[in-house]
């Protein structure tokens, strides 16, 4: 095992942005894994030195770290040196991985002398919709590294995914619930793969801004609602204050913070009570009566 230089805690942040509705994010390119560009806060990539076998201890199978979605292609390193030796340090590497570990590569460099405490360095990150994992070594003058250099395999101290697309939603047009007259189902689609489920909500309004009644949100437990995710649908049945057109709103969130919103573009009816009509009686017309009003004549449509 090599001598410990330092100890490196690592944070990790992004500032939100915003973002109106639009499409699903972009995915990764089937050719190489994309790597993140960095700012000019850190040097560009310089070529990596052969990197010797290291003997390491057999440590016990560790999960992968949770992932963070960040609402940024920009993020925040914050980390820590816990100690040093007299030689300091001489360089900060970051190391990337954008395959799950099947390979690693030196993405930046920072030649710089560095004291004890915390620290922060920013990179910006090439593609949105992909998953990163993210491992600091220092190296000091005398060549001590903080810890072996990452290889396949290697789980990494972080992962970040940016997410800056909100989820996108459409309405499907309502329809009449056959075996309940007073209940319509509701339907939609939705695109967006780290939806939260528990954000997401339908409600209805007289007007398009508002306010809104909801007609599902989240209840712990709750099997309809837990059914309704599932299935992109739900009954309704329809409130008895609900005599006019209304709007119907849907809204959620995504992992990272990003809200999406649709409304439907004009309002709807949900009447529950059809029209009643009888035929009372057929009488000829007496010519001197006064005139009556005439139904439309229809003709037959021809072939």
């Amino acid at each position: 095992m090599r001598p410990s230089l330092c100890i490196l805690t690592i944070f990790v942040s992004a500032s939100l942005v915003l973002a109106g509705v639009g499409d699903s994010g972009k995915t990764a390119k089937n050719s190489d894994p994309p790597r993140p560009r960095p700012q000019q806060i850190l040097p560009e990539l310089m070529p990596p030195t052969n990197r010797e076998e290291d003997s390491r201890d057999e440590e016990p199978v560790r999960p992968l770290p949770t992932i963070r979605y960040l609402a940024s292609k920009e993020i925040s390193f914050e980390f820590e040196i816990t100690k040093l030796g007299t030689s300091n340090i001489e360089e900060l590497q970051v190391w990337v991985t954008a395959d799950n570990t099947k390979s690693w590569q030196l993405y930046a460099v920072s030649q710089e002398v560095l004291p004890v405490g915390r620290h922060k360095r920013s990179m910006i990150l090439q593609e949105e919709a992909v998953v990163y994992g993210f491992t600091l070594v220092a190296k000091s003058k005398a060549g001590l590294l903080s810890r072996p250099l990452p290889r396949a395999g290697d789980l990494p101290d972080m992962r970040v995914e940016s997410d800056v697309t909100p989820p996108t939603f459409r309405f499907k047009l309502p329809e009449r619930d056959a075996r309940s007259p007073d209940t319509f189902i509701l339907g939609w689609t939705v695109h967006e793969k780290n939806l939260v489920e528990e954000s997401f909500r339908i409600g209805y309004s007289r007007k398009k801004d508002g306010p809104w009644q909801e007609i599902l949100e989240f209840r712990e437990g709750a099997k309809a609602y837990a059914e309704a995710i599932a299935k992109q649908r739900y009954a309704w049945r329809i409130p008895t204050e609900v005599k006019e057109p209304v709007y119907l709103r849907l809204r959620a969130i995504d992992k990272a913070g990003n809200e999406g919103i649709a409304i439907t573009p004009d309002p709807i009816w949900f009447d529950v009570t059809p029209p009643g009509i009888r035929l009372i009686e057929v009488a000829p017309t007496k010519s001197d009566r006064v005139k009556e009003k005439r139904f439309p004549e229809v003709r037959p449509a021809s072939n």
